[in-house]
């Protein structure tokens, strides 16, 4: 592995004698035991520039090894810079599928690092995607805990998350279905609150009237029964279509609840975080 990394010329070969030494000892010469077969594997996959065998590599190195993890964290750190900047490059070139595998390499190496899942998240987003987008927004807050270096990513994480849910209500049909019943209701509801004001008013009027013995011309009298019959009946129908619907509105309303939770929790997490 050093000669690799000095001798251009006799790199390839280099390389190639390393990965069969090392696969021998672990394979073949029962050295999958020593965190030193594992920790140079990584390091021959680092020269690889392969970010998923490093990982793996050195995962059961510092599982090993738990005194090598500080050596074996900067390795894998050189290794994240690398991926994430490959990863961010291939998003602004519209490679998405790329984009994701480096973003998702990347994440491993690093979990505790906000930035890749970010990224992963609004490139689902983007994509329409929306539950795959909301897993990675939700694993980008997390990892970015309450360290404040990393603060900016948590609020967009957090903002996107809820942004999110709400589009995920808008397009879900169960939510469709329960804004269509209470539009229904709350039109109804508008109309029959019409109705009674101006039904009252009739009565109010007609009352007066008989109060001062007053009567109206037959045809006025006419005009104002025909009036206060319709208001009456309408009074009537709407209250009794409320009534019929209002099993309906139960049911749907208790049918889409449920689906809000998410949206909820999304935005109080936002809130408690960023109270302004």
């Amino acid at each position: 592995l050093q000669n690799a990394a000095t001798k251009a010329n006799a790199r390839e070969r280099l390389l190639q004698d390393a990965q069969s030494v090392l696969t021998r000892a672990i394979t073949q010469d029962k050295q999958d035991k020593n965190p030193a077969a594992w920790y140079y594997l990584g390091r021959y996959y680092l020269e690889r520039n392969d970010a998923a065998g490093a990982d793996t590599a050195f995962q059961r190195a510092v599982a090993l090894a738990p005194q090598c993890k500080e050596d074996i964290d900067r390795h894998r750190e050189a290794l994240w810079v690398e991926v994430i900047n490959a990863g961010l490059t291939s998003w602004q070139d519209s490679k998405l599928d790329s984009a994701k595998l480096l973003l998702r390499q990347a994440g491993a190496l690093r979990p505790a690092h906000p930035r890749a899942f970010l990224a992963l998240g609004q490139i689902y987003e983007s994509e329409n995607k929306l539950d795959s987008a909301a897993t990675y927004l939700s694993q980008a807050a997390t990892a970015a805990g309450s360290d404040t270096a990393f603060a900016t990513q948590k609020r967009d994480a957090l903002a996107a998350s809820a942004r999110l849910n709400i589009r995920r209500l808008q397009g879900d049909p169960v939510v469709q279905r329960w804004q269509r019943t209470r539009f229904s209701r709350d039109s109804l509801q508008r109309a029959l609150t019409v109705d009674s004001i101006v039904l009252s008013r009739i009565e109010a009027s007609s009352a007066s009237r008989r109060a001062r013995g007053a009567r109206l011309a037959p045809a006025d009298q006419q005009s104002f029964s025909r009036d206060s019959t319709a208001r009456a009946k309408a009074v009537t129908d709407r209250r009794a279509a409320l009534a019929a619907g209002a099993a309906t509105v139960a049911s749907d309303s208790s049918a889409a609840a449920p689906l809000f939770a998410p949206a909820i929790t999304a935005y109080r997490a936002y809130l408690e975080a960023y109270p302004q």
